[in-house]
């Protein structure tokens, strides 16, 4: 995804802020990243990572935080699969 590094520093200090409710966090990382983790929908992550795939005729989109993206198993690569969706 492109995310500024200077948006990615924004949005960490208003994710750490105590000052700011929960609800504001979650708004800000839907705004600033597109959305929310498709694994964890926590905003206490921000979603940097895009995976696609094919669902009968139908890709799929969902924003993983790095985090998430490392726990889902990817499946092997075999002739009749020749690419992977992650």
């Amino acid at each position: 995804m492109n995310i500024s590094s200077e948006s990615l520093t924004k949005l960490q200090s208003i994710i750490s802020s105590k000052k700011i409710t929960p609800w504001k966090k979650e708004q800000a990382v839907k705004h600033k990243a597109g959305g929310l983790c498709a694994r964890c929908g926590s905003y206490e992550c921000i979603p940097t990572q895009i995976a696609t795939y094919e669902v009968t005729g139908i890709t799929v989109l969902e924003k993983y935080c790095d985090e998430c993206l490392e726990l889902i198993p990817t499946p092997p690569i075999t002739k009749s699969n020749n690419r992977n969706p992650f």
